[in-house]
């Protein structure tokens, strides 16, 4: 996607996010102009033509504003297992009694409520 990449043979433009980012600039530029009134009739365009690859940008600029680096990168290995997270006995009782509570109350108030109801009709 950088600089021109249309064939010789007259292929359709793609769409180039190096061009989504340079337009994106320039409107904000733009946008910031005292005489900013005609940036939206700039962007009657549908999306998928607004940004298509059209050799405009230089070589810098779409290096700069590619999503592509251009290289990957090894992520390093762990030397050592993680240390397992020592949590308190106390604290997952808690935890455990809060969940069974919160499945109590759920259930009377659903008891409740078909009761309610049953007596409504």
């Amino acid at each position: 996607m950088h600089g021109s990449t249309m064939s010789s043979a007259g292929a359709k433009a793609r769409f180039s996010e190096a061009m989504w980012f340079a337009h994106g600039e320039q409107e904000s530029r733009d946008a910031q102009a005292p005489d900013s009134d005609d940036v939206a009739a700039k962007n009657t365009l549908p999306i998928e033509e607004r940004y298509r690859e059209d050799g405009s940008l230089s070589a810098a600029d779409a290096a700069r504003l590619s999503l592509r680096t251009g290289g990957t990168a090894k992520v390093p290995a762990l030397r050592e297992p993680p240390r397992a997270m020592e949590i308190p006995a106390r604290e997952l009782l808690d935890e455990s009694r809060a969940r069974s509570q919160m499945w109590i109350v759920a259930a009377i108030a659903i008891a409740l409520i078909a009761a309610v109801v049953a007596f409504a009709l």
